[in-house]
């Protein structure tokens, strides 16, 4: 009688499980932590699937986070440092080891510090802290993992508080620094990014322009190799919208999503070849109007995920529209309003999101098409 009953639970379970894609995105299913009033959230992915994510205590203090893919607490850490950081991204990739990257002042949006490498063990404990001192100020200073098990720095040295150089250093994981490049070109401050390329090499992408959102701006991709060495560099079209994703088709090209800046009337995305020659710009929405773009994810099957918010007075929906590698749209879901910080990784064939709002972070499972999970499926 008793594996009667088991068996009819596992039916169950199952047939749950296999009809997720036909929940409401008005049930969306989360799990809830208590945050510790933490605030910047930032989250990565760990060598072993996990999620790493930091959340700022205060101006030296900080909340480490691991979170299984389940939405289990592993470990939580508080890490303390004898000086004001603000960190712009974690590393959580590497085998043994967690880095935090940043730069020493108050406020992450500010330009006023040196650019700051943190290390600590793949359980959370700190192990050292690396200052690198300019002359110059450093904005907005992130990092990733290469390939090669090297780290790559990008940031931008700024001359003033509206222009400067955008500027990279690749280093390895003891922090030494193994070369450092500086692009001198006029650039609004903060607004550009690395990824590594499928070939090893790595693209560089962003905005110019006297100020966020000018008409006289454009955006600029730029592919280095691994010793730093510019291959080539494009402006790749005129535009007010600002970039803040970019990835790789399985054929080359390269897809560059960003947010029409101030009206956000939709989300743009522009597609060059591999050498950065445009091919075709297309427009997303999803909703009539108000549509900032937060996210853009490569996905395994092939196709691509964009997530945005909307933007409004009474209510912050949240959104994704599915497209394939023509920039084609295949799917489109929207949610409840989801109010403030919110990221998004991409584990398998699932996308994870994370939104930080009072004292309370949130993780929720979301399907290959956009759709949430069930929580017993988890």
């Amino acid at each position: 009688m008793k594996k009667i009953i088991w068996l009819l639970f596992g039916l169950l379970v199952i047939v749950s499980c296999q009809k997720e894609e036909e929940i409401s995105p008005n049930q969306l299913q989360y799990r809830v932590f208590n945050n510790e009033g933490g605030w910047f959230m930032r989250v990565d992915i760990s060598s072993d699937n996990q999620f790493i994510l930091s959340l700022r205590l205060d101006s030296s203090t900080f909340s480490l986070w691991k979170i299984s893919s389940r939405g289990y607490v592993i470990w939580q850490k508080t890490i303390s440092l004898d000086f004001s950081f603000s960190q712009n991204s974690i590393i959580a990739s590497s085998p043994n080891h967690i880095f935090l990257v940043g730069e020493l002042g108050n406020d992450p949006s500010s330009t006023s510090g040196d650019f700051v490498l943190i290390r600590l063990s793949d359980h959370g404990d700190l192990e050292w802290v690396k200052i690198f001192e300019t002359s110059e100020w450093e904005s907005r200073v992130t990092g990733m993992k290469t390939s090669d098990n090297n780290l790559i720095l990008c940031g931008e040295k700024a001359e003033s508080c509206y222009s400067g150089n955008p500027f990279f250093a690749k280093v390895n994981l003891d922090g030494d620094t193994l070369w450092s490049r500086t692009i001198y070109e006029s650039v609004y401050i903060g607004k550009y990014k690395i990824i590594e390329a499928k070939d090893g090499s790595y693209l560089i992408y962003g905005t110019t322009g006297f100020e966020l959102g000018d008409e006289n701006g454009y955006i600029r991709l730029i592919k280095m190799d691994r010793n730093g060495n510019v291959l080539w560099e494009t402006s790749v079209c005129k535009a007010r919208w600002i970039p803040f994703s970019i990835a790789e088709t399985t054929s080359g090209d390269i897809l560059i999503c960003g947010y029409d800046y101030p009206d956000a009337e939709s989300i743009p995305i522009v597609c060059t070849d591999a050498n950065g020659v445009m091919k075709w710009v297309k427009y997303y929405k999803l909703w009539d109007d108000g549509n900032l773009g937060l996210d853009f994810q490569h996905c395994d099957d092939r196709t691509f995920k964009i997530f945005g918010r909307a933007l409004s007075d009474s209510d912050e929906q949240f959104g994704v529209i599915k497209i394939d590698e023509s920039g084609n749209e295949l799917h489109k879901v929207t949610y409840p309003s989801l109010y403030g910080e919110i990221a998004l990784k991409e584990n398998g064939d699932h996308t994870y999101l994370f939104w930080n709002q009072s004292d309370f972070l949130y993780m929720t499972k979301l399907d290959q098409n956009g759709n949430p999970v069930m929580l017993d499926c988890w």
